[in-house]
């Protein structure tokens, strides 16, 4: 229980490491770009998140899940499929965009275009490495990974905008290279495991598990996001930065809780193979993790608001601190519901999680044009940001418990 406890430790600080990039960069981009441009850049990167569940389909947690049910050595079975299927996707990507291209519907550069293409195919290849070296707990290896995409990152983008002066491209690039090269040199790390055949067994099961997670993952992409286009539709690219630097303003408080989950979901699925889940042990775990957010957040605060004063000049702090405090509380709950979904994957009800992101998605989605419009105020995004993952964490306690309760 020492060694997983301490891994757990490691991976929550390395977690807390990686999602410092954005929040350093903050200042320097806002007072740089202004509100518009800033609200551009997220428009773009929102764009390119949408394709994250696409190229993934479920990997991540599908490799966590069949790793931690077996004994035997799987990864080259299940990681050559992912690569395969990769490549795949890739090339349909390209001839989708080239032929947009031809029709005169898209026009953008060369050098952009590669950029694009790299940026979600990357991440998930990064993402995907990460998990492998954590479910295999190499530890060390993740730590370097996390370092180099670090170091990169932040010294393209801030050579392209204050040397070059790329504009918004610049944290593109800096993203897109600094994952594109990490994923490369970390392949050849794992060159030994990689097999460039199909499994069918393996490559099927997957396909019947990621058809229901990316279902999941397209929605609460909806739920977590979708917002952020009614506001540039409605309100414009302003608002849109205003709202944008509100999240990143409540960031460090969802850097603590990423990196929380990220330890919770390498000990609860070792937990889950070794022993007997209990409910007493899930609500303990509940209670106080909600009494350490809520004094991290009255903390979070008085800090934050007082670090982007000094950095800050572009924009008046006041008119967003009611914006990112309703974040912050809605952060609470969609860490509270992180403790639960691992606990419903590993037994099989991601079809559970499909079907009420697709009910909360679609009627948040729905509340945000009408009320969006009819306001014509960022707050009622906020509120209703936060009542859909009280919503969320409610619905997944209430299934985890009858699931406990059911096989005792």
């Amino acid at each position: 229980m020492n060694l997983k406890f301490h891994q757990t430790y490691w991976l929550s600080i390395i977690t807390l490491f990686e999602k410092l990039i954005p929040l350093i960069l903050l200042p320097v981009l806002l007072n740089d770009l202004g509100l518009g441009d800033y609200g551009i850049l997220y428009l773009i990167l929102t764009i390119v998140n949408f394709f994250l569940p696409v190229f993934s389909f479920g990997f991540n947690l599908f490799f966590s899940k069949e790793y931690s049910k077996k004994n035997e050595n799987i990864f080259t079975k299940i990681f050559s499929n992912f690569l395969l299927i990769q490549f795949f996707f890739f090339l349909i990507i390209i001839l989708i965009i080239f032929l947009l291209m031809f029709l005169n519907l898209l026009s953008i550069n060369f050098f952009d275009l590669i950029i694009l293409l790299l940026l979600p195919s990357s991440r998930v290849l990064n993402l995907a490495v990460k998990e492998i070296f954590i479910i295999k707990q190499q530890i060390k290896q993740s730590a370097i990974l996390v370092l180099f995409i670090f170091i990169i990152d932040l010294t393209i983008t801030l050579v392209s905008l204050k040397i070059f002066d790329f504009g918004y491209k610049s944290r593109i690039y800096g993203t897109s290279l600094a994952l594109f090269l990490t994923s490369f040199f970390s392949l050849l790390y794992l060159r030994k495991y990689i097999y460039l055949k199909i499994n069918r067994y393996y490559l099927f099961k997957w396909f019947l598990f990621g058809k229901k997670i990316i279902q999941y993952r397209i929605f609460g992409f909806i739920l977590n996001q979708g917002n952020r286009f009614v506001i540039q539709f409605f309100l414009g690219e302003i608002y849109l930065g205003i709202y944008m630097v509100s999240l990143q303003i409540a960031s460090p408080f969802l850097i603590i809780m990423k990196a929380f989950s990220s330890g919770w979901n390498s000990f609860i699925y070792n937990f889950l193979k070794t022993r007997p889940l209990k409910i007493n042990f899930l609500l303990k775990v509940n209670i106080l993790f909600f009494l350490f957010l809520t004094g991290v957040l009255i903390c979070h605060q008085y800090i934050t608001y007082n670090y982007f004063t000094l950095f800050i000049k572009s924009v008046d702090l006041n008119t967003v601190l009611i914006f990112q405090l309703l974040i912050c509380i809605a952060y609470i709950f969609q860490n509270l519901y992180n403790i639960f979904f691992p606990i419903l994957i590993y037994k099989g009800n991601q079809g559970f999680i499909s079907k009420i992101s697709l009910y909360l998605s679609s009627l948040n989605l729905f509340l945000n044009v009408f009320l969006v419009y009819y306001f014509e105020s960022i707050i009622v995004a906020c509120i209703l940001f936060l009542i859909n993952w009280m919503i969320m964490y409610s619905l997944t306690l209430i299934k985890t418990y009858k699931l406990i309760k059911s096989n005792s």
